[in-house]
């Protein structure tokens, strides 16, 4: 074992660690949807299309009476 700059190349390599690679934005893939009643007014309901998991609306609201 060599010695460079007073560090020992054995103990200079453990200390290098694998890069790990990560995402800036992260992609729902809206696999879970539930409908979310935003009113209800005597028999009418608007209601819309949500994901689960993020809580993006994935359709307009719709009111059924």
């Amino acid at each position: 074992m060599t010695a460079q700059n007073g560090v020992t190349l054995k103990s200079s390599l453990q200390k290098i660690q694998p890069m790990e690679n990560y995402s800036i934005t992260e992609v729902c893939p809206h696999d879970i949807a539930e409908i979310r009643v935003i009113e209800s007014v005597g028999t009418c309901e608007t209601t819309v299309l949500v994901c689960a998991e993020c809580g993006e609306q994935l359709e307009k609201p719709k009111t059924e009476c």
